[in-house]
């Protein structure tokens, strides 16, 4: 009897050192992304992209290993908006256009998951945001794209705000990506 209590601790204190290792790699993977926050403040975006790619390098791995786990998938999600950003401070669209995408592609599937979760629609409306802004800057068939982002975005605030689940800063979202689309609206005729 003492000998299967003895296994069944240790195979416990396994799984709780296990446990607490991936815990530590998913807050090393935020810290990462904290410091390119503070190098984007600075100015240093070479530096700021660098960490950010170290955290998406470790987010990936924790993704990965649990798909289900949707704190590590939207925390892959937010490497790739935060590397996106550094793009198209460099000017480099085609590249922030790719991580954008690959953002979006999570934030789409956490929020079918969950439909009810507004941060997880809010976060939706935040990639689809970030990727119509770069489709924006492009020429005409990437315009219309755009628009449809953008109008996706609307459809999914709109509802949010008549059920008063955005801040008050979220509820001004509505007028400026009504704006950006019907400037794209405007120029396609």
């Amino acid at each position: 009897m003492s000998i299967t209590r003895g296994w069944a601790a240790e195979g416990f204190g396994r799984q709780r050192r296990a446990a607490d290792a991936l815990r530590s790699h998913s807050d090393l993977s935020v810290s990462y992304n904290k410091i390119g926050d503070v190098q984007v403040a600075q100015g240093d975006l070479p530096w700021a992209l660098s960490s950010y790619k170290q955290g998406l390098e470790i987010a990936q791995k924790l993704a990965a290993r649990d798909p289900g786990n949707t704190g590590w998938q939207r925390d892959l999600s937010v490497s790739y908006n935060k590397i996106g950003d550094v793009q198209v401070a460099q000017g480099d669209l085609p590249s922030a256009l790719s991580s954008y995408k690959q953002g979006l592609e999570i934030r789409q599937k956490l929020a079918a998951r969950d439909p009810g979760n507004a941060q997880r629609q809010i976060d939706l409306v935040i990639s689809l945001w970030k990727l119509a802004s770069v489709l924006d800057q492009q020429r005409s068939p990437q315009k219309r794209e755009a628009g449809a982002k953008y109008q996706r975005a609307l459809e999914i605030l709109r509802p949010l705000a008549v059920e008063n689940r955005l801040t008050t800063e979220q509820k001004t979202w509505i007028s400026r990506i009504e704006t950006r689309l019907n400037a794209i609206t405007e120029n396609s005729r």
